[in-house]
């Protein structure tokens, strides 16, 4: 997941600097960070679905690292993906403020954010 990650969302960066020109590292560096958070959150979600298969064939995803199983690691798991929400809205949010966004922007963040936070 990490590595689908920092691959996926290299897109930000190339399309940032394809429209304008530069690579404002200020920018792109938060938003390509909190994009790969976003990734690992979403991803390792949908992982928990292929659990016992990983373990068959031996995939080493950050479900079973946060821990697989319900009870005795669910907390871990939670924790995870709620940092992995957090990651991505302190991302957005300091792409957000390095190019002077407002207060519609901080508000649709924190909605966004909240719902990443609840799936957790």
């Amino acid at each position: 997941q990490l590595v689908l990650g920092l691959t996926f969302n290299w897109g930000a960066l190339v399309g940032w600097s394809a429209v304008r020109g530069e690579l404002a590292l200020e920018v792109l560096v938060p938003l390509y960070l909190g994009a790969a958070c976003w990734t690992l959150h979403y991803d390792t979600l949908y992982a928990y679905q292929d659990v016992r298969d990983d373990k068959r064939i031996g995939v080493r995803s950050s479900a079973l690292s946060l821990g697989a199983e319900v009870g005795s690691g669910e907390l871990r798991a939670r924790a995870g993906l709620a940092l992995f929400a957090l990651g991505a809205t302190a991302g957005v949010a300091g792409a957000g403020a390095a190019v002077g966004m407002g207060a519609p922007f901080y508000a649709g963040l924190a909605l966004g954010g909240s719902g990443l936070t609840w799936h957790a």
